[in-house]
């Protein structure tokens, strides 16, 4: 289990997991590193709790390689206007999903999966 807090093993998994090993800049180790030590020493999770813990860190970890992949690939990327997003937020079982599929489904909106 003490792998599953030692930030090169998670690394690891997450570059496996997307095929890719490229970070870019990496200003979020430092805090990744103190979340990994706090949940190791602090938390006691149930099995299904750390299961649920890796499989997030994996997937935002995942998440971050295949987006600087894909902004090398395609640096006008980070030429897109985004300046007016619309966010939708709130608390879980409000109807936070339910509100962001309807704005998404208006022709000239995008709603972006989970993932991404």
């Amino acid at each position: 289990m003490a792998s599953a807090f030692d930030i090169d093993h998670v690394l690891a998994n997450a570059r496996q997991a997307a095929g890719l090993d490229d970070f870019g800049e990496l200003p979020f180790l430092e805090p990744l590193e103190k979340l990994l030590q706090f949940a190791g020493e602090d938390l006691e999770f149930s099995d299904n709790g750390l299961l649920a813990f890796q499989s997030n860190l994996q997937r935002w970890l995942s998440n971050r390689l295949r987006y600087v992949n894909d902004v090398k690939k395609h640096p006008d990327i980070l030429e897109e206007d985004v300046s007016d997003p619309i966010i939708v937020i709130g608390m879980p079982r409000s109807g936070t999903t339910n509100m962001q599929r309807v704005l998404s489904a208006a022709p000239d909106s995008l709603g972006l999966p989970l993932w991404m």
